[in-house]
């Protein structure tokens, strides 16, 4: 399961990084409705979130300690999802995701691989609903128990060091 979490987030992450410069050049070419506009600072939010993901992800395949610790941050960060209205929209998404939400228009379930950044203000009307990224809770348990027991022949101590080999 590490090792799917880890290209989870490696593959997720970059193709969020791809795909950001293109949403930023289309919603200043067609624009976007006022209240859905992405202000610049939420562009910028978005990289940090994406790279932060590629990174972690990375750093989890190479089997770094720092990687788990990195890389329960990033799937902790997609866990809760949820739109209200007039005020504010978050979700987060990098690479595998399993939402289930509930909201305006009943239950919704949502499995797919994803890249998606959204946290901003919201203005008008729109359906309310909150979800849960099921996969991302999923990930954050496993990466716990990582963190609690690591396996001495899969993680290092704190350092972020590569585990050494046991004799053969």
């Amino acid at each position: 399961m590490v090792r799917v979490i880890g290209w989870s987030q490696a593959l997720g992450g970059g193709a969020g990084l791809l795909v950001l410069p293109v949403a930023a050049w289309q919603q200043a070419r067609a624009g976007a409705p006022p209240g859905l506009r992405m202000p610049a600072v939420g562009f910028a939010m978005a990289a940090v979130a994406f790279a932060a993901a590629a990174a972690a992800g990375v750093l989890l395949l190479r089997r770094r300690r720092a990687g788990v610790r990195a890389s329960a941050a990033v799937q902790a960060l997609q866990v809760v999802q949820f739109g209200v209205p007039g005020t504010f929209v978050y979700q987060y998404a990098a690479g595998i995701h399993v939402l289930l939400a509930v909201g305006q228009y009943g239950l919704r379930f949502s499995p797919g691989i994803n890249a998606a950044f959204v946290a901003l203000p919201v203005q008008g009307e729109g359906p309310w609903w909150a979800g849960v990224n099921l996969f991302a809770l999923a990930a954050v348990v496993v990466l716990a128990r990582e963190l609690a027991a690591p396996d001495p022949e899969s993680m290092a101590g704190d350092s972020g060091d590569r585990a050494p080999k046991p004799p053969s």
